[in-house]
Formats: C-alpha cells, structure tokens, sequence
C-alpha cells in the first residue's frame, strides 16, 4: 500500500524535486557537443539515499524494492520443481498471505509478516488451478479461507486455512466434457467459474449453524434462455470459452458482471434473488482482427492475412473501458502496413506472435476502438500466457510475462512505459483490491510481484511523476527515460538483483548525452544515489566504482565501440580523475596534522591552491575542511586546480609541488596503463577533444617544476663526509636530495609522456603550424629531460628513457665507449641510431673506427654515407664493398678546399675505381651474353669517363707547373737576390715580382680583376685546389695581363678545360664563363691597327696571331662550334654574391664595376670596329 511508499525517501524527494524544477531545464542537453561539464548542472542540495540492498531499482517514477523472504522451504521446492512449468502462485496484499502450488499441493504462508510458518494442502490431481483466499467476511472465522477449483471442477474449500488442512469441504461440478478457465469472486459469499464451453456456474459459500457448506448452480433457470442468447456463449464450439469473468460494484441490489470470452464481450445482471439476466452479447474477435488488417479489401484479406489475433487477458478501467490484452501475429506485409506509422525500422519485423493493448468504448449498441498501444514483446508460442494487471482499475497498468514486467498507464497521450526483465519465472502478483472501486485514482500505486526468488519484491509507482514528465516542456521525456534507466544500472544492478537491466532502443547519440551526462554528475557528487560522506576515501571509490559501471554495462551490450571515440574517452577521462582524485586524497590524508622539519604543516601548497581555485570560481567551500570540501565536490576540476601550482620558494615547497603533480598524473596513467585494453583504449586512441593529462597548462607546469628541481639539485651537488653524517641538518639534506633526486626522475618521465600525447592530439587536429613549433620543441628539449638523469648517477634509468623516447643522442652519448651496446642499438634501431653514432666519430675525427664497422652494418654504413654526401671518406666504403663505380662518382667531384697532391691521390684512385668499375661490368655483361652493341656503348662510355679523368689528372699537374712558373719568373727576377729568405717564401712578393712587368694599364683599369688573379695565384702557390671557373678566370685574366704566345696559350687551356670539364661547373653558370672567356679573348686584341694604313695582308696576319683567331680555328677543327661564341652574344656577367660570397661589400661593388666596364669595352670594339662583321668571316672562312 502506498502508506509505505509516503516514507520512501525517493518517491518524497522526487515529488520535491519535480515540482521545483517545472522552470529548469534538465541536467543534460541537446548540444552536440558530448563534453559537458559542472555548469550545466543545477547547483543544489541534494539529498542522498541510502542504497540498501531493499532496493532493487528506483527513480522519480517508480521504486522497486524487497518486501518479504520466500522460506527456505518453499525455495528448496522450487530447485526441485524447477523444470515444472506448471508452478503457480499468487499473493493476496490485503491479508499478507502468499501460496504457491507444486505438484499437487498448495503451500501457503504470511509474506508479509515474512513467517516461516508453512501451511500445505493437498489438492485433487490437476493439470491447473484457480485458487483465490477467502476473507474472514466470508469464512465466518477469525482467519481467513482457502478455495481451490481444478481444471476439471472438482472445488475445495478450507474455512480457516490455520486449521487441519485435512478439514475441507469438496464438490464436484460434474462438467462431463468441459473444464474449468477462471474463478471469480461475485459478490459478498459467492463465486462465478467459467468454462472452455462457455457454461458459467455460481458457487455459494453459506454457513448453517457455523458450518460452512457450498452450493454450486449453473447460471440460469431455463435452458431455453441460454438457448435463446443463441449459439455463441453457450454453444458447444470448442475453440470458445470463458477468458474473464469482471464482476461490478452492486448498485441497488443489482451487480453488472462482464462475461470475455475468445470471440465476444456479454453484460449480465445479477440480482440478490439469483436472478440474471443478459443485456447484451457483442462479438468482438473480428473487430480485434481488422485492427491488424490494411482496409483495402477486408473480405479478400480476412482469409489471406488472418492475424491469429488471441484475447489474453482483459479487465476493466477506471474510465469504464475494457482493456485487451491480446496476441497477434503478422506477415510481413501486413506488419509493414500496420506499423508504418510507428517508430519501426524494417528488422524489427518479426514473425512472431507479439502483444498489444487494445482499449474499447462499450456503448448501448457498439463496442468501438479508442486506443491501440503496442507492447515491445515477442514470443514464438501461441499458447504464451500473460496477466494484465490494474491496480484500482488504473491509470497504472501492469503486464506479467514469464520474465518480463511491463509498465504503462491508461492515457491515450502518456508516453511512459518501462520494461522490466527478471532473470527468475514470474509466478504470481498482489494489489490493494480494497480501493478498487474508489471514485477517485490514487496518486501512487502498489503491486507486490512473486517469482521462483529469494525475495518478494514491489512495485511503488507515483503516477503524479509520470504524469508530470508527459506534460513537462521542459523535459525531453527519451533521454530522461534513458539517464534514468543507466542510473538504475549503475546504482542497482548486482548479482543479487533478480531483475535484469536490458538497454532500451535509443539512438547512439542520445546514449552518448546521458552515459556522459550521468559520468559527469557522479563525478562531480551530483548524482542522489552517491552514500552520504561518512569516510572519503571510501566514498571517492564508491563513485569510482560507479563510474567504471557506466564504462561496464556499455562493453557489456556491445555499445562501447559504437559510440564515438571522444564519448569514449570522455568516459574514461572521468574515471581517470577520480582514480588521480584517490590517490591525491591518500597523500592529503597522509600528511594531515604532520610537519616538515622545518615545523611547517605539510599540506600548506595544497591548502593555497585550493584556496586559489575558489577564490578564481567565486565558490564558497560548503565544509569547513577546504581540502575535504574539494575532494568531495570538485573532482572534475582537478585538471584546472594545477594551473594555481606556485612557483616554490623553497626546497621543500618544491617537494611538496612535485608530489602533487606526480601523484595526480601518475594515478591517472596508472589507471590508464591498467584498465585501458579492457575498453579498447591505447595510446593510439586520440580524438579531436584534448586530453585532460596532456593540456598545455599541464604540459608547462611539468617542464617548469623539471626545471626547477633540477636547479635545486645543481645548487646542492656536494653530499657530505661521513664524519659529519650525524649531523641532523647534514642528514635531512642528503634525505631532501634522494627525494628529489627521485622526483626529478619521474618528472621527466611523465614530462616526455605528455609530451608525446599533446603530440598525438595535436596532429588529429588541422594546427600545423601549432604540430611543428611543438615538435620542434620537442626534439630541441628531449634530451634535457634525459640527461640530467644520468648527471644524478641514475644512468639505467636514463637509457630505458631515451630507449622509450628514442632520443638517440643521449644514448649516443652513454653508449659512446662501449662497443657491445653501440652494437645491440644499432641492431635495434639501424640508422636511427647509427647515424648519430656516426657523427659523433667523425666530429671525434675516429674515421678508423667508423670505417672499421662489423661487415654486418655495411648496409646501415652506406645508408649513413647516402645520406651525409661526404665523399671525401664514403668511397673508402665503397671500395670495400666492391661498389666500384660508387667510389668513382665521389672521387671524381671535387668539393672544398684541397690540396693538389690530396687531389690528385683522389684523381688516381678514381681512376682505377673506374677501371675496376669498367672490368667487372663488362664480365656482367658477357656472362649476360648481350650484344655487341651494347658492349660497344658501354665500352665509349667508360673511355669518356676515363679521358675525363685524365683531364682533371692533367689539370691538377698544370695547377703545379703554374706554381713553377710563378716561382721560375720570381727567381729570374734580379730583385730576388735582395730578398731576404723570409721575403722569399712570401707568395705575395712571388706574385707582385711575376706581375709587376706586365699589363701596366690594365692592372690600373681592373684592379679588382687584378687582385682576384693574384688571389687565384696565391691558392696554387700554396698547392690547393681551385674550382675550374677559377682557373679559366685566372687563365683569361693572364691572358689580358701577357701578350704574345703566352696570351693565346691561356685562352687555348681555358677552352679546353672548359670542354672536358664543363660538368664540373654550376649548370647555371656555364654559359656565363664561356661568355666571359670570349669576351677577353676579344678584349685581348689589339683592334687599333685596323685603323692603321695597313694593307689586307698585313690585317689578315694580324688577326691569325690573335688569340680569337686560335680560337676559332681550334673549335672549327675539333668541330665544336657549339662552343664557339660572337661578340655580340658575350654580355652575360656573374652575380658576384653568389660568386664571390668570400669578399666584402666594397669588393663586390668593385668586382660588379669591373665586369661592367668589360662590357662597355666590348660594345665600344663592336660599334666602332666592327669586329663582328670580321669574326663572323673568321667563323664562315674554310
């Protein structure tokens, strides 16, 4: 009865609650954005209730709770009995009394006083029983009765069920050919059974002189009356009987009794005097069938499409209705016909049969449809039983299935309804029968359900809150059903639980919103089904507890990896921080009361910054104990509570900041590490939402406290002589020093680790330029973290970092001496390793030893040299691998500044390589038996190379006979003598002497040019190597400074180097020399004289002992006229930054001067000599 349910603390705060919240919107919203947090909740006072193992499930609508034992005795009968299906039972709510028939006896006890007291009573042999308990009204006893009707009529009868069950009264129906369906209790001393016929009898309880007897008629004097309803309720059919009797209230010594059978509905009047009468016989089978019939053509598809529909149940409600409960089963077609208005998706046709609740109008001449509701269950046996259960004939309906409890309401536009599972066979049920004809509905209900369990269990429902939420705006009635039914689960669902949590049909989206929503509200305290706060630690595991539920039951109906990957982890985050949220409060709890050495409370930075983060929410703490009150309220803020770390002012302050941090985010990777895999998660599992551990805030105040406590270690390196260990200061500082020698090992590895996950994340995102800058940053700060580790002799340590991180530097550097872990890296990590290995002995100049590698890191060897282009050691590799041509490629290119003796070594190595290279491909291909045609082209291919070689052999040697003209010319020079042996090794004075005879005008016009051929002459004084467009500048710049034989035989070099060492010049800057070196040619020549009174020959003599002449006539022979350029194509000049990066800014300006005026030069000859008219004849002449 609901006086109980008044003191139910639920229901109470519930009503409360509702009522209150009519203006506020519910704790969840439609926003897409499934993180929420503790804004979007309403911040008030809620009332926690105590989760007791009496409850089994509640919300604002409805609690289901324990209410009485099943004895032991009767439990070890239903282990015995447990694959009979024909158990029964039945619970009256008005006496407490419960039976439950097994085999054929009927074990009654008081449910309600949970006696152990058991009463059994043999009954006759059945194969079903009606049984109802008679009231002390009726027994005329100060205890109640017992009836029992079987199936084939035979009724007994115990008075006083607390009396022998062996004194019973018993009498037989005699139904010959007929069985009884149900028994229904009339009116005051009377009963009416109903028949598989459609007969009805009436069985009266009198009592003469205090003996009770039964007197049984069948209803009706005159056979000819029932004759006369016709063949219908009375006739022989088989397939028609008695579904329901429905007795009326008596009004004026009439009571209307309701007749249901498998086809019809009938109305009977019954009189005191044992009359009755019919008042009318309405067929409704067909009209039940047409429901579930498309009305294209009715008699077409009665036959075709026959919904088998089946009358299971039926009572009448408080609106005077009669409700059906029926069966029915359809085919596909008419199934997508019937439900294309419902919310169905094509799969959830079924073949089956399935169940609706049909409500009908009864009027004086019709029976008409009002409402339909379909009821979310199947069964695939036509025979399947159900009770309709409504308590004070509604609003509140209740279906029992075998397992399943169904609860809706009468109203045609209330959307409740919930469903129940129950993991044991429903047996039978109780309500409070003594309000039923109330004239007004309850606002709470009560039905007392008994199942083959431990425990009798009830259901309290407040229909004011039902109703309440169908007409709220306020409420979004699916996925407040829905946060509802996952708080039921979370709270309730266990083990012992006999009901069984099945997740209704929602969208993902919706269970996304409420899974987080409920999270976020346990998280944060919110939730009323959270114990009171008695101890912390063990309501801060409570709630963890709670939170993995949500994680639990998702994984358990395969709806984890269906819900987005951030839902997900916003999931887990949640459990994360209050397993972090744990672990803080056992250090807060630890240090309570306790002081530093320093007689300083612990605690003190945690106190500030707790006290900062109120401060910045303008939050009151509601406890006196403000670290207690956040704890207990602001879990979810634990993130934001580390961005008011201070900066320590102490050794100690900085202690106690490092164990905050490493407490929070080590219990948070903890948990991570620990319950990750068991929900799909890994480090791999990044959204686009940011972590809470790998946050920026986060990210920085790890850095900086690395920083700092490494600073505080450096400034404190000394550990004092063991004569002075006593000491307690000395003492405490060297125990200070191993914590934080400690502390600034678990900084960096967690620094590293959030490193890499702010990394991850970064890269799900579109901020590129965000991902580089912090990348960047990364490798720039990834050793600093690492090697300060191994400065505090935590060397092991350091290497499984930089072994974790790859930061291949540091382990470079601790591996640096020790060949057999330089060996175990880089076949671990290849070149990812051995790169830097191999940098570090060639910055050491170890060429030896990088060379000398295992042959089994010839490959790893080579990737490196492939890699580095440094030629001038890599052939040495190649020649080892026998790579031949390899060798000769790097050899053959010239690179930095060299020596010509170092060169030409390179030079004759290159050319054996070739020759090697030459040998072993031309056996390849003759092994190959390819033809002589590509023997031939690979034959001239290796003669080209080689004739190029022998040129740069050819111009190194020319490079030293340069250096000995130099120094030939300086010793002839008479002022050699006067030198002092220190003057003579000067090259400058080598160069002035050679020079200082020559080109008078033109070192004063290009003095530049002039001081860049004295530079030139300098390199190859000193034996070094000059680029080939340095040595045809120095050639040409000669050519103007000499005259005669010498001049044209500078410009012949130049033009030959040039054409065999062209490759050896920038692509870009070939055209350029070539220019250039034509243009002095031109310059070279005296054209004055062709001005001069000369005859022809005298001109042609002239010009044939030109350098251009030579020119000309060499490249016509060698048939090389592509080299051949006019004065007119030659005023193309370098760009000086990019040739001469070496000088200053003057120098340049010079140099661009210089090269200017050789132009102005060169169109002067051209307009005023027209020397490219006369060319052009050298050029075309034979």
């Amino acid at each position: 009865m609901f006086s109980s349910i008044k003191q139910t603390p639920h229901l109470q705060r519930s009503r409360q609650k509702i009522a209150s919240s009519a203006k506020k919107e519910i704790s969840y919203s439609e926003s897409d954005d499934i993180s929420t947090n503790t804004q979007n909740v309403v911040q008030t006072q809620i009332k926690k209730i105590p989760i007791t193992p009496q409850y089994l499930t509640c919300n604002e609508k409805r609690v289901i709770s324990l209410v009485g034992n099943i004895p032991t005795y009767i439990r070890d009968l239903f282990k015995k009995f447990s694959h009979d299906k024909n158990v029964t039972g039945e619970l009256n709510y008005t006496s407490g009394y419960a039976y439950v028939i097994m085999g054929y006896d009927c074990y009654v006890w008081n449910y309600q006083k949970n006696s152990n007291d058991i009463r059994v009573f043999n009954l006759p042999t059945s194969k079903k029983y009606f049984v109802n308990f008679i009231p002390m009204s009726m027994t005329n006893t100060y205890n109640i009765g017992l009836m029992v009707c079987t199936y084939e009529g035979i009724i007994r009868y115990w008075s006083d069920i607390s009396a022998n069950p062996s004194n019973y009264i018993s009498v037989d129906l005699e139904l010959n050919n007929n069985n009884c369906t149900c028994m229904e209790k009339n009116e005051t001393n009377s009963f009416l059974i109903g028949t598989s016929n459609c007969h009805l009898y009436l069985v009266n309880i009198i009592n003469l002189r205090g003996t009770p007897e039964l007197i049984c008629s069948q209803v009706a004097n005159s056979v000819s009356l029932f004759r006369k309803v016709g063949s219908f309720l009375f006739s022989d059919i088989n397939n028609k009987k008695v579904i329901k009797i429905l007795p009326q209230p008596e009004i004026n010594n009439l009571r209307d009794v309701y007749i249901v059978t498998s086809q019809s509905i009938q109305l009977w009047e019954f009189k005191n005097n044992n009359q009755e009468r019919i008042i009318f016989d309405k067929p409704v089978l067909n009209m039940l069938n047409e429901l579930f019939i498309p009305p294209k053509d009715q008699s077409e598809i009665k036959e075709k499409y026959n919904p088998e529909v089946k009358i299971i149940d039926c009572d009448i409600t408080r609106e005077n209705q009669i409700l059906f409960l029926i069966s029915y089963k359809l085919n596909d077609e008419v199934q997508r016909y019937h439900l294309k208005n419902e919310d169905y998706m094509e799969e959830d046709f079924t073949s089956n049969y399935s169940f609706a609740l049909v409500f009908c109008d009864i009027e004086q001449d019709n029976i008409q449809v009002s409402n339909v509701k379909l009821i979310e269950k199947s069964v695939d046996d036509k025979n399947y039983g159900a009770k309709l259960v409504l308590p004070n004939r509604g609003p509140v309906i209740c279906i029992l299935f075998e397992n399943t409890i169904v609860l809706t309401t009468t109203g045609k536009d209330v959307a409740y309804k919930e469903i129940f599972s129950i993991n044991e066979k429903i047996l039978g049920y109780g309500i409070d029968r003594s309000k039923i004809w109330n004239p007004e509905a309850d606002t709470q209900e009560s039905i007392h359900i008994l199942c083959r369990n431990k425990k009798i269990f009830d259901i309290e429902i407040s229909i004011e809150n039902i109703y309440y939420e169908n007409h709220s705006e306020y409420i979004d009635s699916k996925k407040h059903a829905l946060y509802s039914f996952l708080e039921q689960v979370v709270f309730f669902d266990n083990d012992e639980n006999p009901i069984y949590f099945e997740l209704p049909n929602c969208s993902i989206s919706d269970l996304e919103i409420v899974a987080k929503q409920l999270s976020d509200n346990i998280l944060n305290s919110k939730s009323e089904f959270l114990p009171p706060v008695i101890d912390l630690k063990s309501y801060l595991y409570e709630k963890l507890l709670r939170l993995q539920k949500i994680i639990d039951f998702l994984k358990e109906k395969n709806k984890l990896n269906e819900i987005s990957l951030s839902s997900k982890l916003g999931l887990f985050w949640n459990a994360e921080k209050e397993a972090a949220a744990i672990e803080l409060w056992r250090y807060a709890n630890s240090k309570i009361g306790k002081s530093d050495n320093n007689n300083k409370p612990y605690l003190n930075i945690l106190a500030q910054i707790i006290t900062a983060f109120y401060r910045n929410k303008n939050i009151s703490p509601e406890r006196d104990d403000i670290i207690r009150s956040f704890f207990y309220n602001y879990v979810a803020d634990l993130p934001y509570l580390l961005k008011f770390i201070p900066i320590s002012q102490s050794e100690d302050e900085q202690i106690e900041i490092n164990e905050i941090i490493l407490t929070i985010l080590e219990a948070a990777y903890n948990y991570r590490k620990q319950n990750g895999l068991d929900y799909g998660l890994n480090q791999d599992s990044i959204s686009g939402v940011e972590p809470w551990t790998a946050s920026e805030a986060i990210l920085n105040i790890f850095q900086t406290n690395f920083e700092n406590t490494e600073a505080y270690l450096n400034n404190n390196k000394i550990y004092p002589d063991i004569e002075n260990m006593n000491d307690t200061n000395i003492k405490s500082n060297v125990e200070k020093r191993k914590i934080m020698e400690d502390q600034l090992v678990k900084l960096a590895s967690l620094t590293l680790k959030i490193f890499n996950e702010r990394i991850a994340f970064i890269k799900k995102t579109e901020m590129v330029a965000v991902l580089k800058s912090l990348q960047d940053e990364y490798l720039e700060k990834r050793s600093s973290f690492i090697k300060p580790l191994a400065q505090i002799n935590r060397i092991q340590t350091a290497i499984e970092l930089a072994e974790e991180y790859h930061d291949f530097e540091t382990l470079v550097e601790l591996s640096i001496d020790d060949e057999e872990k330089q060996h175990y890296y880089i076949d671990q990590y290849c070149n990812e390793y051995a790169d830097i290995l191999f940098d570090k002995l060639q910055l050491r100049n170890n060429y030896c030893k990088l060379l000398e590698q295992d042959d089994k890191y010839n490959v790893i060897l080579k990737n490196y040299f492939d890699k580095k282009n440094i030629p001038l050691i890599s052939w040495i590799h190649d020649i080892k691998l026998k790579n031949y041509d390899s060798a000769y490629r790097k050899l053959i290119k010239s690179k930095g500044i060299m020596k010509q003796t170092q060169r030409k070594q390179q030079l004759s190595i290159a050319k054996l390589s070739l020759i090697a290279a030459k040998k072993r491909k031309m056996m390849k291909l003759k092994k190959m038996n390819e033809d002589d045609i590509k023997l031939a082209d690979t034959e001239l291919a290796y003669y080209n190379k080689l004739q190029k070689t022998a040129f740069q052999l050819k111009f190194v040697d020319i490079l030293k006979a340069y250096k000995e003209k130099l120094i030939n010319g300086f010793k002839d020079n008479p002022e050699y003598e006067n030198l002092s042996e220190e003057e003579k090794q000067k090259p400058e004075n080598i160069i002035n002497i050679y020079y200082q005879d020559e080109g008078f005008q033109y070192k004063n016009e290009y003095k530049s040019f002039y001081d860049l051929q004295k530079k030139y002459s300098k390199e190859i004084l000193s034996e070094n190597m000059i680029q080939i467009d340095e040595f045809i500048d120095f050639l040409t710049f000669e050519g103007l400074l000499l005259t005669g034989d010498n001049s044209i035989e500078n410009f012949l070099y130049a033009i030959q180097f040039y054409r065999y060492l062209e490759d050896e010049i920038p692509e870009d800057d070939r055209e350029c020399v070539l220019q250039g070196l034509w243009r002095r040619a031109v310059l070279n020549t005296n054209w004055d004289k062709l001005k001069m009174d000369i005859n022809d020959e005298q001109i042609n003599e002239m010009l044939e002992n030109t350098a251009l002449f030579k020119l000309i006539l060499y490249l016509k022979s060698e048939k090389l006229f592509k080299l051949i350029r006019k004065p007119q194509d030659c005023y193309e000049i370098p760009n000086v930054d990019k040739k001469y990066p070496w000088a200053s800014e003057d120098e340049k300006l010079s140099i661009s001067e210089e090269y200017k005026k050789e132009i102005q030069q060169l169109g002067f000859y051209i307009t005023h000599f027209n020397i490219s008219d006369i060319i052009e004849q050298i050029i075309n002449s034979s």
